[in-house]
């Protein structure tokens, strides 16, 4: 039993110490110059999820933006897709991009 416990003891020592070392590695300063470049590489993307969207399209300053029941506004980024709905009210599927101010469209369609 002193054995089994002390086996258990060791291997919960090593899952601890392997789960340490990555995070002292993240903490080491700035990355080397392989990793910026496999960084820069990579197309940025947003974790941001899908949502769905309910108000009314109309063109401001040129520009087609969804207006919320509660005043929110939002451009939208698929502006030929959202001329064909000026002035209706709709739902709009789609991503907040990190700025919280444009739709990333994924559809458009009538409001039921």
């Amino acid at each position: 039993m002193k054995v089994f416990q002390t086996i258990t003891i060791l291997a919960l020592i090593a899952v601890l110490a392997a789960m340490t070392i990555p995070a002292f590695a993240q903490r080491s300063g700035a990355p080397a110059p392989r990793d910026q470049q496999q960084q820069q590489e990579q197309p940025q993307t947003s974790d941001n999820p899908v949502q769905i969207f309910q108000g009314t399209i109309a063109r401001s300053q040129g520009k087609y933006i969804l207006t919320t029941s509660s005043g929110s506004t939002y451009q939208l980024d698929d502006q030929k897709t959202a001329k064909a709905y000026d002035g209706k009210s709709v739902k709009v599927m789609g991503t907040l991009d990190d700025s919280g101010n444009v739709i990333q469209v994924s559809s458009i369609e009538p409001a039921s």
